[in-house]
């Protein structure tokens, strides 16, 4: 008879520091689905010039936000911001992908590395702090 006790979360070995240049949008969208992690306590932040796009083509994201409003905002970026055209995905303050121009495909991957990932969290916070209300998953109405 042959048992497995489960590892406990927190002793599963965190993932080797690394750095990688992504060249192409796939492999961006491959390296989103390796550092975006589950969880029920997740919150989504996104800011944005303008919601008009995720409105018109983003119907599963519109989705997610009427079922998980609790956890998403969007919001639109202030007049301070509006020159930002890198975007950036921050998982957490060790692990993002931070793609250089949004016109360009050249993107970088950080793994594990909390001395490059607190410059952006940072940049981040100073975006978010000049945004107002964007989307909500909410109809308001009579």
């Amino acid at each position: 008879m042959a048992t497995s006790i489960p590892t406990p979360p927190d002793a599963v070995p965190s993932p080797q520091p690394r750095q990688d240049t992504l060249v192409t949008v796939s492999e961006q969208v491959a390296a989103l689905d390796e550092i975006l992690r589950r969880a029920r306590t997740s919150k989504i932040e996104i800011i944005v010039h303008e919601t008009r796009w995720i409105e018109s083509s983003c119907p599963h994201l519109m989705a997610l936000l009427r079922s998980f409003g609790d956890r998403m905002t969007i919001y639109v970026t202030g007049p301070e911001a509006r020159g930002a055209s890198d975007p950036l995905v921050l998982v957490d303050g060790r692990h993002f992908l931070h793609r250089f121009h949004v016109d360009q495909p050249r993107a970088l991957l950080a793994i594990e590395s909390p001395h490059l990932a607190g410059p952006l969290v940072n940049r981040f916070e100073e975006i978010w702090a000049t945004g107002e209300a964007g989307l909500s998953g909410t109809v308001l109405g009579i």
